[in-house]
């Protein structure tokens, strides 16, 4: 089974030069996306729903909100991207979301749901 946090990670690494990731990495690199989700729901016998959590963190505020916001507009058309995807509903943000182990560094997050087919 693939999940949300890799369909979108996927569809995201083949649209932005930024490195996409699901944990920070290190060394750091001065922009970079970071996935996360939920546990997903099972809403019917062959889709799931799931929380996802996309941070993006930079060396700037120009820098990162202009990156959130391509990411924002990619996510509403990642049912044309892939095939497995039913749906995307933005469910917060972008809202300044700063990382208080590395206080240099700007990060937005922005919330969204993923209803993908499983199969």
């Amino acid at each position: 089974m693939t999940t949300a946090q890799q369909i979108i990670m996927t569809a995201l690494r083949n649209k932005v030069t930024a490195p996409v990731v699901h944990k920070v990495p290190r060394p750091r690199p001065d922009l970079f996306v970071r996935v996360d989700q939920a546990a997903p729901r099972r809403t019917t016998p062959v889709t799931d729903v799931t929380t996802v959590f996309i941070q993006v963190y930079g060396p700037d505020l120009d820098t990162t909100v202009d990156l959130i916001d391509v990411i924002r507009e990619l996510c509403f058309d990642l049912d044309v991207i892939d095939d497995r995807v039913l749906g995307w509903s933005e469910d917060s943000g972008p809202v300044d979301f700063p990382d208080p182990d590395i206080p240099d560094v700007t990060r937005w997050q922005f919330i969204g749901t993923l209803t993908q087919a499983l199969l």
